[in-house]
């Protein structure tokens, strides 16, 4: 337990990984020796600390640990594919199938949902495409960030964020962009920023 507690404070002390504490706003403060048991957002203690292994590393386990099949994949590709090749008026014409195609994929958690498409250079070329109508765009990013928000309440995303980033550990991405950004629950500025990658 004091390795442990060890490695957390000299996590915090150093902040080795990202330079000069930018989560100083939203990590959980440490007083008199000890950690802060305060919450962010009132219900979600920070996953910095709730997640990390015995030895104070991020554990990456559970992201991979989340559902992901093929036909999940088929299905997240096939709706990105209508969404960014038909129209406005043909999307209409058809929006009981994409609802059907929606809840079929509603199952795989947003966290695994967006990182799939993001680490797909083609899928992020398709989400580019989806964001060029405002129509598009705005059902898109409204049903991600009600999917995700559900899952913050209920205290069920933070903890699979280190995974996330090592899925795109080959991509630029930047952590404390990511992290503020759905700190705001910022979901179309998280979005755009994804297609910017």
């Amino acid at each position: 337990m004091k390795s442990f507690l060890l490695s957390l404070l000299l996590l915090v002390a150093n902040v080795s990984c990202y330079g000069d504490d930018p989560y100083a706003e939203i990590y959980p403060r440490i007083e008199s020796g000890q950690f802060s048991d305060h919450l962010v957002d009132q219900n979600v203690h920070f996953y910095y600390f709730s997640n990390c292994a015995d030895d104070g590393a991020y554990n990456i386990e559970p992201f991979y640990h989340l559902t992901l099949e093929h036909s999940d994949i088929c299905n997240i590709r096939d709706l990105l594919a209508k969404m960014s090749e038909k129209g406005k008026m043909s999307l209409l014409k058809n929006a009981k199938s994409l609802y059907s195609l929606g809840d079929k994929i509603n199952r795989v958690h947003p966290v695994r949902f967006i990182g799939y498409i993001v680490s797909q250079h083609d899928l992020r070329k398709k989400l580019r495409k989806i964001s060029e109508s405002s129509f598009k765009w705005n059902h898109f990013a409204k049903g991600f960030g009600k999917r995700a928000q559900h899952e913050i309440n209920n205290g069920n995303f933070y903890q699979y964020l280190p995974g996330f980033y090592d899925s795109l550990s080959h991509l630029p991405l930047e952590r404390e962009v990511v992290d503020s950004l759905i700190h705001h629950r910022n979901w179309h500025g998280l979005l755009h920023y994804f297609i910017s990658l």
